[in-house]
């Protein structure tokens, strides 16, 4: 037997760090991963509905596949199963064929396997899945990463091919320490696919590195809201960088997706351990410069506190990149909150922007084009900054 996996959205972490547990699983029942849906007998779709793009792309991706296969197994999974759980059901419902998987132990009752998923307790991943997942949402990217992996073949400064190998994904292995996040953020669909921080044990998260300890791969470690680790088995973050600290004094690590509110709340300790050296970059996810704009995004931090904060690090530890997201387009805000935002980010060495994406999908044409526009002003001042800091 033989199965074909598509995804969505394969630069989720989240995501691909799933996909890795289905791939093991598959291989564990002596299912065959192949390159075509042609040559399969199940072929698998992760979805992702964190924004209306992926939304689209997730759903056409289901009926472009039932269309194509009628008479194939198709398993739908991933986050736009349980965010809009009746529109994939309803896209679905003539064809028996088609099973929803909201969570993973449901692959254990749609393939009735063997080998149960649930008995697979690695989430770990890296470079290497990206060749398993097919097609890509956004067009650019292959082109892009090519163009970027050339210029990587050639002596450049140290700095731009740490940043490089960042986009790349390159020369790194992912280690899921979590699910779910412990914020509110308005306009925020990870509440609702991930629920509250579940946190993964320390020798959980220890073992999984084990794989990789003689790779020299750098560690990403990665989840919805990595500053919430802990907090549902009475640790923190610091305590966990502490712990690996010991365990793998050699090795090189990365942190995604930290809330400044998370950060701001234990500052000192924070900052005690992302002044190591060996913390190769961050990502502080700041989504705007402006305290207005937090406040109606229900972040509850100060922007001045967080870009203080980012300023003491990098001066603690300055070979650190630190990364954050921007959300463009947001309602309510003006000229002068995009003001604020683009001095704000003068702060940090990478930014990724996102188009705001109302709970209900569908933008209003101003918004889009608003957001369009500050998207394309923030992304010509990042490529600027890739090359001149």
């Amino acid at each position: 037997m033989k199965a074909f996996i598509i995804s969505a959205n394969k630069r989720c972490d989240s995501n691909s760090a799933d996909v890795s547990v289905i791939i093991k699983h598959l291989k564990s029942n002596l299912i065959e991963i192949t390159d075509t849906p042609d040559k399969a007998d199940i072929i698998v779709i992760s979805t992702c509905g964190s924004v209306i793009e992926t939304k689209k792309y997730s759903i056409d991706l289901i009926k472009s596949t039932a269309e194509r296969f009628p008479n194939k197994k198709i398993i739908i999974f991933g986050c736009l199963s349980k965010i809009d759980y009746q529109t994939i059901k309803e896209l679905t419902s003539t064809n028996p064929d088609i099973k929803i998987a909201k969570e993973l132990a449901d692959m254990d009752k749609i393939l009735k396997t063997e080998k149960k998923i649930t008995d697979i307790e690695e989430r770990e991943f890296d470079e290497n899945i990206y060749a398993v997942l097919k097609n890509d949402p956004v067009k650019i990217y292959p082109f892009a990463y090519r163009v970027i992996k050339f210029i990587t073949n050639f002596k450049i400064p140290l700095r731009l091919k740490k940043k490089l190998e960042i986009i790349l994904h390159a020369k790194r292995a992912n280690i899921l320490i979590g699910n779910g996040c412990a914020g509110n953020c308005s306009y925020c669909l990870i509440k609702i696919s991930r629920k509250n921080p579940r946190s993964r044990t320390e020798q959980e998260i220890i073992r999984d590195i084990e794989k990789y300890k003689n790779s020299g791969k750098i560690i990403n470690l990665t989840g919805d809201d990595c500053a919430s680790w802990g907090e549902d088995i009475g640790k923190t973050l610091p305590d966990l960088l502490l712990t690996l600290k010991k365990e793998f004094p050699d090795i090189k690590f990365e942190l995604r997706y930290l809330n400044p509110q998370r950060i701001l709340e234990n500052p000192k300790d924070y900052k005690k351990v992302l002044s190591d050296p060996n913390i190769n970059s961050i990502n502080i996810c700041i989504q705007s410069g402006s305290n207005k704009i937090l406040k109606l995004m229900n972040r509850n931090y100060e922007i001045e506190k967080a870009l203080n904060f980012v300023k003491e690090i990098k001066k603690e530890n300055p070979n650190i990149i630190i990364r954050t997201h921007i959300i463009t387009g947001y309602p309510q805000s003006n000229f002068k909150d995009f003001i604020l935002t683009l001095k704000a980010i003068k702060n940090f060495d990478m930014i990724n922007t996102f188009i705001y994406s109302p709970r209900g999908y569908e933008r209003n044409l101003s918004s889009a084009i608003k957001g369009k526009m500050e998207s394309f002003i923030i992304s010509i001042y990042n490529i600027l900054k890739l090359f001149t800091s």
